[in-house]
């Protein structure tokens, strides 16, 4: 696993209430991170809602 540059942080509050995590990261591709407390889902940069 490679170590990857956060170019933004920024903690978000979603409709449920819950603190997320957003990183956007320089490295593959420019990737969204989405960091819960429970797992880390990596969604495409157009996703800005998580369908559950």
């Amino acid at each position: 696993m490679e170590m990857v540059t956060v170019e933004e942080e920024v903690v978000v509050e979603n409709p449920l209430g819950v603190h997320v995590l957003v990183m956007k990261l320089v490295a593959e591709g420019n990737l969204l991170l989405v960091v819960t407390e429970m797992n880390v889902i990596p969604v495409a940069e157009e996703n800005h809602v998580l369908a559950r």
